[in-house]
């Protein structure tokens, strides 16, 4: 086993600094790198939280969908900013290539296509977020975490990458163009 996970691990730094020539090959699943707090009771119904940046390591495409699917709470961070809006804007490699506003309460589904000009291969993909509420603050709980929304799913392409296990995200309605 500890063998098969040292190959694994060699042909993905291989592919990594040299390129893969067969791109269906490259792994589309994205390795959360920060930006989010696991292990609560309820992450696999509601989602796990995300701080105000979330970054993972992503193989992508150009001219690829990446879609998101989150929930929004906009009565908390009003209180802790003075307003309901947020602003989620996603990056590959720090080049934004979509921006967002949240503002209403609930679930949100959100897809992007890759811009064409990226080269195919691993890349840092980035979802931020302008506000962000600490629970301490907010609600007085000893809650020092800064968080943005939850997140429930990444797909790229048509398969979900990263998912909680939440099951209402297929039923998500897509945000508005904005």
């Amino acid at each position: 086993m500890l063998t098969s996970l040292i190959a694994l691990a060699m042909g993905e730094l291989r592919q990594r600094f040299l390129g893969s020539k067969d791109s269906k090959a490259m792994p589309a699943r994205p390795t959360p790198v920060r930006g989010l707090f696991n292990f609560e009771p309820d992450s696999s119904t509601e989602g796990v939280w995300a701080s105000a940046v979330v970054d993972f390591n992503v193989t992508l495409r150009p001219e690829e969908a990446v879609t998101i699917c989150g929930s929004y709470f906009p009565e908390l961070i009003a209180k802790q900013s003075g307003e309901i809006t947020s602003v989620l804007s996603v990056f590959i490699d720090d080049i934004e290539f979509g921006r967002r506003n949240l503002c209403e309460a609930g679930e949100f589904s959100w897809q992007l296509i890759t811009p064409p000009h990226i080269k195919s291969g691993f890349s840092l993909l980035s979802i931020r977020s302008n506000k962000y509420f600490v629970p301490a603050d907010v609600s007085g709980s000893e809650d020092r975490r800064k968080l943005s929304w939850r997140l429930l799913m990444v797909k790229i392409g048509e398969t979900p990458a990263f998912h909680t296990g939440a099951e209402t995200v297929n039923s998500v309605p897509p945000l508005a163009n904005s």
